[in-house]
């Protein structure tokens, strides 16, 4: 943006410029960190009969999909490690990251000394 500073034209303010490398740094990091996420392979694991974990790279989401209704004390575990239930997908599902991987670890470790 032009404008008129002290009797001088200047294209850009000083604070317009600040940090430009380190974004693009960042952005360039990102477009591979997508990339990388993109040659991932959805993959399946039944936990327990009735129980299916899903890293569902498509959706992006790691989905926990039971064949019916889970019990209270099972939707409490879900809830405690941030799973929302997600009526489109027909599962409690939370955004793919390592913390959701570690939380879906620990959910099936309590949902095996819950439901045995």
């Amino acid at each position: 943006m032009l404008v008129p500073k002290y009797g001088r034209v200047v294209a850009f303010e000083g604070y317009e410029l600040t940090n430009n490398n380190a974004r693009i740094k960042a952005t360039e990091q990102r477009i591979a960190q997508l990339e990388r996420a993109a040659e991932v392979e959805t993959s399946k694991r039944e936990v327990f009969e009735g129980c299916t974990i899903v890293e569902n790279t498509e959706e992006n989401r790691l989905q926990i999909i039971f064949d019916g209704k889970p019990a209270p004390e099972v939707r409490a575990i879900l809830k405690s490690h941030a799973f929302k239930w997600a009526p489109s997908q027909g599962a409690w599902q939370r955004q793919l990251t390592n913390a959701a991987r570690y939380a879906g670890q620990q959910v099936e470790r309590q949902l095996k000394e819950v439901i045995g």
